[in-house]
């Protein structure tokens, strides 16, 4: 029962990875531009449509509103991120800005960079969901103390990391 709960839910919040993927990403790029309160308010945006959403249809929908509330927070999140990229951050480039016909170089210095870091990304983002993998093959115990722990884990993170950056 569980698992096929499980199963739902993920159906539903798979495209949320990605969509996160982008906003860290994103936050990063404010972070290192001094522009710490937009991450602030994309997380804060995230949060509170999740949870007002939650709360709205999990008791109609159960699972399935769980994964909607998640997947439609993660959106309004980008979007908020990414309004903030192209209306207010004055370094805003595409694609086409790279691949310049004049400068060739640069392009390739782009790659040369970024193909280490996509490597890594791919190797660290498979190690760190093996916990999750192994946890998903225990009990039903074993994995709902596993998701308590993490919850936890991540909250002490959050503080921890915002206490660092104070």
């Amino acid at each position: 029962n569980v698992i096929l709960l499980g199963a739902q839910y993920l159906r539903i919040t798979a495209p949320v990875y990605l969509l996160f993927g982008v906003c860290n990403a994103l936050y990063s790029c404010f972070n290192s531009l001094e522009m710490v309160q937009y991450v602030f308010s994309g997380n804060a945006i995230c949060s509170i449509s999740n949870l007002i959403l939650s709360y709205l249809l999990i008791p109609r929908i159960g699972v399935i509103g769980a994964g909607i509330s998640s997947l439609v927070s993660r959106i309004i999140s980008l979007a908020f991120v990414t309004y903030v990229l192209f209306k207010k951050s004055k370094t805003a480039y595409s694609i086409l800005d790279i691949s310049n016909k004049e400068d060739t170089n640069l392009l390739k210095d782009f790659l040369h960079v970024a193909y280490p870091v996509m490597g890594h990304e791919l190797i660290w983002s498979v190690g760190n969901n093996m916990p999750q993998i192994l946890m998903g093959r225990m009990n039903t115990i074993a994995t709902s103390s596993y998701g308590i722990a993490i919850n936890l884990c991540q909250l002490l993170s959050i503080v921890q990391t915002g206490l660092g950056s104070a």
